[in-house]
């Protein structure tokens, strides 16, 4: 992987984590947008389609926490134009 996708993403990471603790609108933005790219970049890394996007596997890659799972579904649902099954993960 690009060490200054890398770097990008470890600050996206550690912005999620600080900014998750309110849910003002600019934050919920902020938090949309990060996930937004962590989610195009994912298939062109990993060579996936869409429809074979696990959520599991991408929070796993990017080390991500399972409160941001619901939040990350929504993104990758409306972005990937994808349904994920609610009984795929278990918060």
């Amino acid at each position: 992987m690009n060490y200054s996708i890398v770097c990008l993403i470890l600050r996206l990471n550690h912005y999620i984590d600080t900014s998750m603790v309110s849910n003002t609108k600019i934050e919920s933005r902020a938090n949309r947008g990060a996930f937004y790219i962590m989610l195009n970049h994912y298939p062109s890394e990993t060579g996936i389609e869409p429809q074979d996007f696990n959520i599991l596997h991408f929070a796993n890659s990017y080390n991500l926490e399972s409160k941001h799972l619901l939040f990350i579904r929504n993104v990758a649902e409306q972005e990937l134009g994808i349904k994920i099954n609610q009984g795929t993960f278990i918060l």
